[in-house]
């Protein structure tokens, strides 16, 4: 519940300013100043976490994006923008998962099967070896018809697990 809707409303209009001209430290205290506020808005908390993003600050984005999504479980682009930051902070694998995590909340939602494929790339990206992922992209690629992409997943999970010394598992 929002604390003074008109400091709240005012606060969101300056951190929407700030942020359009790339202030980002600007956009960064007009944003907190919004949820001291209202401390659940999820539009503030997401705005937050962008603005500390573009200002380079990944561990603070990661933070005001997972507090977003938490209240907003049933959105996949937040776990996405969590992805991000992890990946900006280097912790690809923490990455890795919440783009798998994504994935699955797309093709749950029935909402963007393409939204998913982007999280599967994104989760092989950060971690090559990751074969939940592989065999997603994998699966994706067969009920498509991409008999090439397939093929190459293929190849993929072989030389993983091949790398892993699973080798009876990569040749059935």
């Amino acid at each position: 519940m929002t604390a003074n809707r008109g400091a709240f409303g005012e606060a969101m209009r300056a951190a929407a300013d700030a942020a359009w001209e790339g202030r980002w430290e600007e956009a960064v205290e007009a944003y907190r100043l919004a949820l001291a506020q209202s401390p659940e808005n999820v539009e503030a908390l997401t705005g937050l976490g962008m603005a500390y993003a573009r200002s380079g600050k990944h561990s603070e984005a990661s933070a005001a994006y997972r507090r977003a999504s938490d209240l907003a479980p049933e959105d996949p682009v937040l776990l996405e923008r969590v992805g991000k930051a992890l990946e900006g902070l280097g912790r690809h694998k923490e990455a890795c998962k919440v783009y798998i995590a994504c994935a699955e909340q797309y093709i749950q939602q029935q909402e963007s099967p393409e939204q998913a494929v982007a999280c599967w790339e994104s989760a092989v990206r950060v971690q090559p070896d990751a074969v939940e992922a592989h065999v997603q992209l994998l699966k994706h690629y067969q009920r498509q018809g991409r008999i090439r992409e397939a093929a190459d997943e293929c190849l993929r999970l072989a030389r993983i697990y091949g790398d892993q010394g699973r080798w009876d598992y990569g040749i059935r």
